[in-house]
């Protein structure tokens, strides 16, 4: 992940934070920062084995609070990562985004996601510098058995410009009060590449990225699309520059036209109800089986299970796998798979052989 951060004003201090992931079964976050005062780079390390969302902002929370702390005038936080589902692109984190970096005194927010191939870059430069230290150290005659060695070990390198953070279970468990069990559908999720958030509890989110506006205040190219976590029961709003349509809490709907007459109208989705029905679908060339959770216009979210090693054994992950596929991903609808293990459950015959005429 990278970050820029910057106060309000066009001559302030410029920030790059990268983020990955892993060193040896130690979570590693690359965070290397630089701005008109130098280059510093961060690293989180834990001994919990969580990436999703949420411990994602255990990881950053540390870092962000030592940004501010040492920039007060930074005011603005532009994120730049892949788009990993179960990390960076699901509404949790696009809540999480809304809601604690204004509570670390940060006033604008965007969250942007890369094309898959990007590629590697600086990050990566980072990640490998820690593991050759580790390396050298070991080879010195130092062990390293747990991550709480490592870190420790690391913080007495003394010749490393590297700075270090070490992120407890209990820090990445007091995030999970922090997103509330019922969130607004946010549509689109999939095509999305940016996110962004000016009020506590409100995102808006398009296809692509801009920056074109500055002093505060986010552009309408592209048609961003607004929602809004803090009206519960609601559903997402469009708005332009042109309009805007709401809905309350009964589903009637509410429209406010600005500069011309047009509104956006909800489409009628005549697809067959396939909300708690098993299917197959498709994401990046793979197959996977999930159960449908919502139908909304012509996309779907599904909760994936997980196939072990290309049998006809597949479980539930231990972190759900729910994104937003669109209809034409659906490659069959089948019967709920059946228990095998006490762990995993399996399709049956009709379905595994038509399942393999699939891959």
């Amino acid at each position: 992940m990278r970050i820029l951060t910057s106060a309000s004003t066009r001559s302030a201090q410029e920030a790059y934070n990268w983020w990955d992931w892993v060193y040896r079964g130690k979570k590693i976050p690359k965070t290397p920062r630089l701005c008109n005062k130098g280059c510093q780079s961060y690293a989180t390390i834990s001994d919990s084995l969580r990436h999703d969302e949420r411990a994602v902002w255990a990881h950053l929370e540390p870092i962000l609070k030592e940004v501010k702390e040492q920039n007060p005038s930074v005011t603005t936080l532009h994120f730049m990562s892949d788009g990993p589902v179960t990390q960076y692109r699901n509404k949790r984190n696009f809540y999480l985004l809304s809601t604690l970096p204004f509570l670390w005194g940060f006033k604008e927010i965007t969250w942007n996601y890369s094309e898959k191939a990007h590629g590697k870059g600086a990050p990566d430069g980072v990640g490998g510098a820690i593991k050759r230290c580790a390396d050298d150290i070991v080879k010195m005659g130092t062990d390293i058995q747990t991550p709480k060695d490592l870190y420790c070990t690391l913080q007495e390198n003394t010749s490393s410009t590297i700075r270090y953070f070490w992120i407890s279970e209990d820090d990445v468990s007091r995030h999970d009060d922090a997103v509330p069990s019922q969130l607004p559908v946010v549509k689109g999720t999939m095509k999305l590449h940016q996110v962004a958030s000016q009020t506590p509890g409100n995102i808006s989110h398009r296809e692509l990225s801009c920056f074109c506006s500055r002093g505060g205040s986010h552009c309408n190219c592209y048609g961003p699309v607004d929602v809004d976590f803090n009206q519960e029961g609601s559903e997402e709003t469009a708005s332009t520059s042109s309009n805007s349509t709401r809905f309350n809490q009964e589903g009637s709907e509410e429209t406010a036209s600005t500069s011309s007459n047009s509104t956006l109208q909800p489409t009628q989705n005549n697809t067959p109800d396939l909300v708690g029905k098993f299917v197959v679908v498709k994401y990046d060339d793979q197959l996977l089986v999930g159960q449908v959770l919502h139908l909304v216009e012509n996309e779907i979210e599904v909760s994936c299970m997980r196939q072990t090693a290309g049998k006809n054994s597949f479980m539930w992950p231990e972190t759900c796998d729910v994104i937003f596929y669109y209809m034409s991903d659906v490659q069959a609808v089948i019967s709920e798979p059946e228990p095998s293990t006490n762990h995993s459950s399996k399709l049956c015959s009709p379905d595994w052989e038509k399942f393999k005429e699939m891959m």
